[in-house]
């Protein structure tokens, strides 16, 4: 805040008000005392220093009533809305026991803000205990009371939060995950200790954060992910891509990955839909270091991105440019003719 240098000392007045309305008082006193000119000049120092403090502290005064005030208004409101049942009673189509201490979001007394449960008790399907907080409609945040299977997933006991629906949203794994894959590939087994999330529109589907000293095998791909990468799935479990992010990139067929790889399938899959029913035939993204296909050396910085066929195991790489009609491509090299001569952090 840029002062004015006059305006310096009306703000120590405003902000000491108690020292200057002593000051003003031992001031108008000794004018009092006086006699003349010198009690005009000292009655006159203090007048103007004698209201503005008594303006500000009849603010400041006045600030404290309402707040009070509203401090009051909100302490009633909060007392009416937060009670603790005395019967089981079901509450926005929770069934929760008698001793259940609950907050309802206002005073309508249909919707739930958070509630305190007074033993462990099965909620969505989840067996909670203590504090549950729900965030409007989109989850409720609780804690696992022990190692439980919710939504077929097996949850580590701890931190949970689940949609309203009785999905997953978030939560990590007690122990492997075996789930079946919608194109007949194979099993996805989900390694104990992954972090699992799930959007709460459900349009985006599983997020699978791999654990130190853990990789996940995906059967569509054939291909591994190593620890720290993230898988992310359809509703229907099928292969959505990799956010590869890990220390031990992500590769596929060789070639190795930075940030997202994108799994294509023969048709579009809408957002909307459960997930592809057919295997992916390509993965696309942004591949690290510098390539060598058939003696010819790529660099990450000229040619970018690099398209895996996943049928017949060859490499298109690509330079894209702002017209996607003049981005540079190779022909299609078998990935096997290509190797990584430097890393990215080699390269830089």
């Amino acid at each position: 805040m840029d002062f004015k240098w006059w305006q310096i000392p009306l703000l120590l007045i405003a902000v000491y008000w108690q020292v200057t309305l002593l000051v003003v008082i031992v001031i108008a006193v000794v004018g009092f005392l006086l006699k003349g000119k010198a009690r005009v000049v000292l009655l006159s120092i203090a007048g103007l220093p004698a209201l503005a403090a008594l303006g500000v502290g009849g603010y400041l005064l006045l600030t404290n009533i309402e707040e009070k005030h509203a401090s009051r208004i909100y302490e009633a409101d909060y007392a009416k809305r937060h009670v603790t049942l005395t019967t089981p009673t079901v509450i926005a189509g929770l069934a929760l026991p008698a001793g259940t201490t609950v907050l309802y979001r206002d005073d309508t007394m249909s919707t739930l803000q958070e509630f305190d449960l007074p033993q462990p008790t099965v909620i969505l399907g989840a067996k909670l205990v203590g504090h549950v907080d729900q965030q409007y409609e989109d989850f409720f945040a609780g804690t696992l009371a022990e190692n439980w299977t919710v939504a077929g997933w097996p949850c580590k006991a701890g931190e949970i939060r689940l949609n309203p629906r009785g999905e997953v949203w978030d939560c990590t794994l007690a122990q492997e995950a075996v789930v079946a894959s919608p194109t007949g590939a194979g099993a996805l087994h989900v390694p104990e200790g992954t972090h699992l999330s799930l959007s709460p529109g459900s349009d985006t589907g599983y997020t699978l954060q791999i654990p130190d000293g853990k990789s996940m095998y995906l059967p569509d791909v054939r291909e591994n992910v190593p620890a720290g990468n993230t898988v992310r799935l359809y509703l229907n479990h099928g292969e959505r891509g990799v956010y590869a992010s890990g220390d031990t990139p992500f590769s596929v067929r060789g070639i190795p990955f930075s940030t997202d790889v994108y799994f294509k399938y023969p048709d579009d899959v809408p957002d909307e839909s459960n997930g592809p029913t057919s295997r992916p035939t390509e993965a696309f993204g942004e591949y690290q270091g510098t390539l060598v296909c058939d003696g010819v050396e790529y660099e990450g910085s000229k040619f970018e991105f690099a398209g895996i066929d996943l049928t017949t195991d060859s490499v298109v790489l690509e330079h894209a440019t702002m017209d996607s009609d003049d981005n540079q491509k190779t022909k299609k090299i078998p990935a096997s003719h290509c190797h990584v001569a430097r890393k990215a952090a080699d390269s830089e």
